[in-house]
């Protein structure tokens, strides 16, 4: 979610008094470390082959409705699922990592279009490591995705919170966002700490300059040379037999229905289909009619991607059994997008109006249900670590910028409590099936 095409997306929905977001970055340092050189990687491991198998057997966890388990402290049943799948950004920088730099700590504060309005609120950018642009406190700190002993750290936490598929942000090599420099370079070691942990890769295709279906028929052939023979890249199961990349499009409204249908429809000029390049595409519901849209232009399936309840028609869980009638009829993959909550008022001081508060976990519960409750085909979480606009559940600390008198928010259970609510939730979620 591109500074600028958020922008523009606020200035086009100005009645909703909201923008669609984002931000990015980093790149690949240090050596990798062998699996099995931390017994932590051997048990979550055999954890996860141990879940596999009682997901065969329609084994559940015994944790119940409510029940927070220890992370990191009693080891218990995991049971994950390939079905859930978590948004994960791995744009963050600092000096040490990124060439004397911060990135994306140092978010700037993004303007509203109305320039009265944002005459009243801060300008500038933010100033790590004690000030960064999010309203909660990483337990890492400011830290840069290009450092391993953070990404392995980041991959145990996602696979002890029954999180099978790691939804990464992607950008072709050399083009970001407006926030960072290119991170494409860290997609390798990503395969790898993750499938130490028994995870699962799979990629959030950016809304790039210049995005066309020309350049996205080549991202896919990129994909698959560079990524798809790795063990941990995600492939999901099909009617037919075949086994295809799941592939998340942020922002597929941009590019026309009719150039949409040249890629994605098997009688297309420039036809994906039944290619060495074929994959399961998940385009972007934002309104109402985008589901038709999706659906006449080949793609395989619908998410929601946004946290924020009332953000957009997606992301309004009433509206979900609706769309999950619809998706059916059409034989699409339905993917609701749930979130802890959102509070984004640290890049965008002026947009309180769209906060959703934590409630100690009872919004991320009640988001998780409608999910549950209208038989989606996966569910996605927004987000691990989309720490500006506050939908992270990865650890939080308490912490007080004493410079600029600010005290961030904390979890009210601790650090991990969103780790172990995310567990506890999907312990209810079926097993994995086979999609249409």
């Amino acid at each position: 979610m591109n500074a600028t095409r958020c922008i523009k997306y606020g200035m086009i929905s100005a009645l909703l008094g909201i923008f669609v977001t984002g931000f990015y970055l980093s790149t690949i340092g240090e050596e990798k470390t062998a699996p099995g050189a931390n017994p932590k990687f051997e048990w979550v491991a055999a954890q996860r082959e141990k879940m596999r198998e009682d997901a065969k057997g329609g084994h559940k966890s015994p944790a119940r409705d409510g029940e927070i388990a220890p992370i990191g402290g009693s080891r218990q049943q995991l049971n994950a699922s390939e079905r859930a799948h978590i948004f994960y950004y791995p744009w963050y920088g600092n000096p040490q990592y990124d060439g004397g730099k911060y990135y994306h700590w140092n978010h700037e504060y993004l303007q509203h279009w109305d320039k009265n309005v944002a005459e009243r609120w801060p300008k500038g950018r933010h100033t790590p490591p004690d000030d960064i642009g999010a309203s909660f406190y990483p337990q890492l700190g400011a830290y840069s995705s290009a450092d391993m002993s953070v990404m392995r750290q980041h991959m145990e936490w996602i696979a002890e919170s029954g999180v099978g598929v790691v939804a990464v942000s992607w950008y072709p090599d050399g083009l970001s966002d407006g926030q960072g420099h290119s991170w494409a370079s860290l997609i390798p070691a990503l395969l790898e700490e993750a499938d130490k942990f028994g995870l699962k890769i799979a990629l959030h295709v950016e809304p790039y300059k210049d995005r066309t279906v020309t350049t996205l028929r080549a991202d896919l052939q990129f994909i698959q040379e560079h990524y798809g023979s790795h063990r941990a890249f995600y492939r999901i199961q099909r009617a037919d037999g075949r086994r295809l990349p799941l592939i998340y499009v942020y922002d597929s409204y941009l590019i026309e229905k009719n150039e949409w249908q040249t890629l994605l429809k098997a009688d297309g000029a420039k036809t994906i289909r039944n290619t060495p390049f074929d994959a399961v595409l998940i385009g972007l519901l934002v309104k109402n009619e985008d589901r038709y849209m999706l659906q006449e232009s080949g793609f395989d399936g619908i998410y929601t991607y946004f946290a924020a309840e009332r953000f957009t028609y997606g992301s309004i869980t009433k509206n979900w059994p609706n769309l999950r009638v619809f998706t059916k009829r059409y034989k699409m993959l339905f993917i609701p997008s749930v979130g802890p909550g959102y509070d984004d008022t640290r890049v965008r001081p002026w947009n309180g109006e769209n906060m959703r508060g934590r409630e100690d976990g009872a919004y991320y519960r009640r988001q998780f249900n409608a999910a549950m409750d209208v038989g989606a085909d996966c569910i996605s979480i927004t987000s691990f670590n989309e720490w500006h606009e506050g939908t992270q559940i990865e650890p939080a600390v308490p912490k007080t910028d004493i410079v600029n008198n600010f005290v961030y928010k904390t979890y009210n259970q601790g650090p991990n409590q969103y780790l172990a609510l995310t567990r506890s939730l999907l312990s209810e979620f079926a097993p994995p099936t086979s999609a249409q």
